[in-house]
């Protein structure tokens, strides 16, 4: 039961912080279309490093979205990577 639980969460919290990330790629790529305010690179790292990974790194595929700054081309792609590892070793760890 508490494993269910443990597992209920961490996909919760990925849900929540990839549909983010992609947001916040979304919104960025639409302010610089129409010259508005963008969204800092510092923000777009933070939700990648704490989870966001998948949905960053899928707005930048998608949207075309800072897919020419090689720092994102490469990092992005190693969080996920990185995240991966982690989940397979934590539920690893829990015995699933």
């Amino acid at each position: 039961m508490l494993k269910q639980k443990i597992i209920i969460t961490i996909i919760s919290y990925l849900i929540i912080t990839n549909v983010i990330g992609l947001i916040i790629m979304k919104i960025d790529k639409h302010n610089s279309i129409i010259k508005k305010r963008r969204i800092k690179e510092k923000s777009i790292w933070k939700i990648s490093i704490i989870g966001g990974c998948l949905g960053t790194t899928l707005g930048m595929m998608i949207l075309h979205h800072k897919n020419r700054h090689i720092n994102f081309l490469i990092g992005l792609p190693t969080i996920l990577i990185l995240w991966i590892i982690l989940l397979y070793y934590t539920l690893k760890y829990i015995n699933i």
